[in-house]
């Protein structure tokens, strides 16, 4: 077995199984990097960043985007602090700055907590674990929320990993998953509608490339559980994000101007999501959580060829 290591003074966590190497950010609880034999598998960023534009957060207890920063429920009016000042929205959750602790600690493996203490517009209490697991099969990702709280808490989970494929540039690349809609977005990108996948300007139920595709689409998933969304290089090499059957939405995210490493570069998000933008206003697979409940699911990230 592997020795455990402990944070170097940047607060990462050096995990390491078979030919696979992962780097875990305490801040965030974030996936910093991973690479299999020496072949990145997570874009990599300018030096001194811990995160940029969200690069490999964990999502809680919301992912994405809620209108205004506003939602209700039955008995009051919440407002949210406004996160995402540009488009006026509460986005991504409260634990991107977040520094979370080490419970378990093994060479391939470790168990990360922090609590989410009750903040503006979220009055409950929450405990969050996220355990990153390397085998020769990839990267494991479990999280999982607890409600340490006397109120029924409205939950959901994502997260923000940028896949690629070593240096292939990602706008040579192909990406197919296991799509039937898409939500069509406002200027806010919030959700105004739903439509069928089949004919769109967004279908990547089969493959189709980066080339000249605009997306920061969130799409719902069909089919049989683990959901599977595969991005393949001209060389044959594929890399594959798989997510449970609790994480049945997907946001897809292409962007030209990622700070990679030598500058500004082309980048891709994979997002899987346990409920879409603004399911805290539409209740879209939004999970309420009672007092002392435990709820989660997995997502991973492997290389095949």
């Amino acid at each position: 077995m592997t020795k455990p290591s402990t944070p170097d003074e940047l607060g990462r966590l050096v995990l390491r199984a078979d030919q696979y190497f992962a780097e875990v950010n305490l801040t965030g609880a974030s996936i910093h990097a991973l690479s299999m034999g020496g072949l990145d598998l997570l874009q990599q960023f300018k030096a001194g960043l811990s995160h940029p534009m969200s690069a490999g957060l964990v999502l809680a207890p919301w992912p994405n985007r809620i209108r205004d920063g506003k939602w209700s429920n039955s008995e009051r009016d919440f407002q949210l602090e406004v996160s995402e000042p540009a488009r006026g929205n509460a986005i991504h959750g409260l634990v991107s700055n977040t520094e979370f602790s080490i419970t378990e600690h093994e060479g391939s493996s470790a168990t990360l907590i922090a609590s989410i203490p009750p903040a503006s517009g979220y009055p409950f209490s929450l405990a969050l674990a996220v355990t990153y697991v390397l085998s020769e099969r990839g990267l494991t990702c479990e999280m999982a929320l607890t409600n340490i709280g006397e109120l029924t808490a409205p939950v959901a989970l994502g997260a923000h990993p940028y896949l690629t494929i070593g240096n292939a540039p990602i706008r040579s690349l192909t990406i197919e998953a296991p799509v039937v809609s898409h939500l069509i977005t406002d200027g806010q990108m919030i959700p105004v509608g739903e439509e069928a996948i089949s004919g769109s300007g967004v279908d990547i139920s089969f493959p189709v490339s980066l080339k000249n595709l605009e997306l920061d689409t969130g799409f719902r998933l069909g089919g049989e559980a683990p959901y599977t969304t595969t991005i393949a290089a001209h060389n044959g090499k594929k890399v594959s994000l798989w997510q449970s059957k609790e994480f049945g939405w997907l946001q897809v995210f292409v962007t030209d101007v990622f700070p990679g490493p030598d500058g500004p570069t082309s980048a891709l998000a994979i997002e899987p999501m346990t409920a879409p933008a603004d399911a805290f206003n539409s209740g879209t697979d939004l999970k309420w959580l009672q007092p002392g409940e435990s709820w989660g699911g997995q997502w991973g990230i492997s290389l095949s060829e």
